[in-house]
């Protein structure tokens, strides 16, 4: 299942038209490419599609280092891509003569397990699409680019620099059921970090515990740049897979052809030089044909060479196993051609040695890790998740008292316990078991006014415990007043839809939605709950059954913790039945890949809606079968259908309509 939503985004920008970096631009669109065909192949190996997104993630850093820093061309926050997501931050940087740089931070918003996820980018001048644009997820918590319940990712691309007015983003993914693998948050422990100041960036490095009995693949580090809980910068960088679990020496690759250009390169992960006399180099027949000479070393972290015109054996270059043996010939190491050299494993340390451009100001660094989980090869109990909580910032009168609800999931699928630190001096005892991949609820309230940070943490039946998770903002207050902004209403097939929405709300119990038929006597139609205190703006929607012909009142009776009372405006809806056929519109128009269809019957019919393009070919059938006689509203989902312009023909039996849509890709 797909799905795909737009929000426009407006841009001032003036025109660059340099390319120095282009070839590589070009590189990193192809490799994309080439990750979207893949996503598409059921039979597409895990490590390949590792392997390329490692190779996009190398790109991304090449043009990462074409600048020491990039002016802030624009940034938004806080705004719904779709119904199951919401873009908290997005920044859009010039970096070099021919390029942009986007970083952007997204969550999702529900129950809902997500695969492929990426953003597409759209730009416009002067109402006309001029260019696109899309970049996969960098963060995974589930899948290859997949994004767990109540999660946050993020991405970080380039895109070739555009004289644009307007630009709309689009965001794009599968639902998946939840029960594949995903990426336990809990395996990889940070053990040491240190960032040291290098010129115009930092030195970005430290050392990392696999604390698990499983083998990962492709491990990487990402630090999330935070400044007033807004992301303002991001990167990352891969773990060195090879110089891990204390060893010293290694062989860091091997030239196998041509026979007269044959080389082994040995590599010093330590940070003291190593002495190499009387070592031993050799294959798989001869394991010590070649012995170093005295007086050979190899300076920390330092490299050594060892060319065909010194080793006195022939590399094989089908089945060829190197071996590395000290003076007294213990295995030091050994390099095979089809070695994964990106495999980090169980209950090894890492180290990772990299550079981070770092903004003048920010609050702190967030380090996350993610890797490939789909080869992970082990077996035992693993820690589970710590628990995500639904929001991200609250807003609470003091006094009222609060649900919480709280993302728990492990991954042996066991239940799981949790335990709230509320941030105001209380914390619970373990409460639960709760079933893996499900919601925990726990009430709470806070009696003074203030900023608080909870957070949480969980346990399966082994005993084994997370990590306290990422705190959450709450903010307590009774000084905010509520603001109704707008209250309206529309007609669907078979319901009155009322919306309305709240600026800031001051210890808000909820909305009485009422109805009446001459604006004296009320009837209560159902009741919406509020967001207690927030300083936040909120959506609410509520449906009403629609109930015959005639006009049809409605308000909102706000009710506040205390009892106290507040009434909205009246409005009005006029339910009646359509006296026409009509084909009635099309919204969006022109659309990108999904829009909708809207028509009217005065009298149940067999109704047929099919697609055609202009040359007149049947593109697909929408509708075919029974319906009652009123409003109704169908979608047309085109991902796979080619830009263009096409035509909606809607027929019954004594009537057919047409309309004219354009498909904008």
């Amino acid at each position: 299942m797909k799905a795909k939503n737009i929000f426009l985004l407006a841009v001032i920008m003036s025109s660059f038209l340099f390319a120095s970096d282009k070839a590589m631009m070009q590189q990193l669109h192809n490799l994309q490419d080439r990750l979207l065909f893949f996503e598409n192949q059921a039979l597409t190996s895990h490590s390949k599609i590792a392997r390329l997104r490692q190779d996009i993630a190398g790109v991304k850093q090449e043009l990462k280092g074409l600048a020491s820093g990039g002016a802030l061309i624009n940034s938004i926050q806080n705004d719904r891509l779709s119904d199951d997501f919401e873009l908290l931050d997005l920044r859009m940087y010039e970096w070099t003569d021919s390029s942009d740089r986007l970083v952007a931070r997204i969550r999702c918003t529900t129950l809902t397990f997500a695969e492929w996820v990426k953003l597409y980018f759209y730009f416009y001048r002067d109402g006309q699409l001029i260019a696109d644009d899309y970049s996969y997820i960098d963060y995974e918590t589930y899948g290859y680019s997949g994004v767990l319940p109540f999660h946050q990712s993020y991405i970080e691309t380039f895109v070739d620099k555009t004289d644009f007015d307007s630009l709309q983003v689009a965001i794009d993914y599968d639902k998946e059921s939840g029960d594949d693998a995903f990426l336990c948050d809990q395996i990889l422990q940070h053990v040491a970090n240190n960032l040291t100041s290098s010129y115009s960036s930092y030195v970005w490095e430290g050392v990392v515990n696999n604390a698990s009995t499983y083998s990962l693949e492709f491990p990487k580090i990402h630090a999330n740049i935070i400044r007033k809980d807004s992301l303002i910068d991001v990167d990352y960088t891969y773990l060195d897979t090879e110089c891990q679990g204390g060893r010293t020496v290694i062989i860091d690759y091997v030239i196998d052809s041509p026979p007269e250009a044959q080389e082994i390169v040995l590599r010093n992960c330590s940070k003291e030089a190593v002495d190499l006399s009387g070592w031993r180099l050799g294959d798989k027949d001869s394991p010590y044909a070649y012995t170093i000479p005295y007086g050979d070393s190899i300076a920390g972290e330092g490299y050594k060479s060892y060319t065909n015109d010194d080793i006195n054996f022939t590399i094989d270059t089908e089945d060829e196993i190197i071996y590395l043996s000290d003076a007294d010939k213990n295995l030091v190491d050994q390099w095979t051609k089809d070695e994964n050299d990106n495999i980090l494993y169980p209950l090894t340390s890492s180290c990772y040695n990299s550079y981070l451009s770092l903004p003048e100001s920010y609050d702190k660094i967030k380090y996350k890790f993610s890797y490939s989980l789909h080869s992970l090869l082990g077996e035992g109990d693993i820690t589970p998740n710590a628990p995500v909580f639904t929001e991200i910032h609250y807003s609470l009168a003091p006094g009222a008292e609060h649900e919480f609800h709280l993302f728990l999931i492990d991954a042996n699928e066991d239940p799981v316990e949790l335990q709230i630190d509320w941030g105001d001096g209380g914390r619970t005892g373990w409460l639960g078991p709760f079933a893996s991949r499900a919601l925990a609820s726990a009430p709470h309230a806070y009696h003074i006014e203030g900023d608080f940070w909870a957070s949480a943490r969980s346990r399966d039946g082994d005993g084994a415990t997370s990590a306290w998770g990422d705190s959450v903002h709450v903010f307590v207050s009774s000084t905010v007043p509520v603001e109704l902004a707008d209250f309206t209403a529309i007609l669907s097939a078979e319901h009155v839809v009322l919306r309305w929405r709240t600026l800031s709300e001051t210890n808000n119990l909820g909305f009485v939605v009422e109805r009446s038929g001459d604006k004296i006597e009320w009837r209560k139609a159902g009741f919406v709950n509020g967001h207690g205190t927030t300083a936040r703006a909120h959506e609410y929607t509520f449906m009403d059954a629609l109930r015959g012909n005639g006009t049809t009142f409605y308000r909102l009776r706000q009710i506040d913790f205390d009892g106290s009372q507040h009434f909205s405006e009246i409005i009005e809806i006029k339910q009646s039945r359509p006296t026409l056929f009509e084909l009635a519109s099309v919204h969006p128009n022109p659309f990108n890949t999904s829009t909708q269809i809207a028509f009217k019957l005065a009298a149940d019919a067999s109704v047929d809606i099919d697609v055609f393009d202009i040359n007149g070919r049947r593109i697909v059938t929408l509708l075919n079968g029974h319906r009652r006689a009123g409003e109704h509203k169908i979608i047309w989902h085109a991902e796979s259908v080619p830009s263009g312009s096409y035509f909606i023909r809607m027929q019954t039996a004594h009537n057919v309509q047409f309309l004219k849509c354009l498909l904008l890709k």
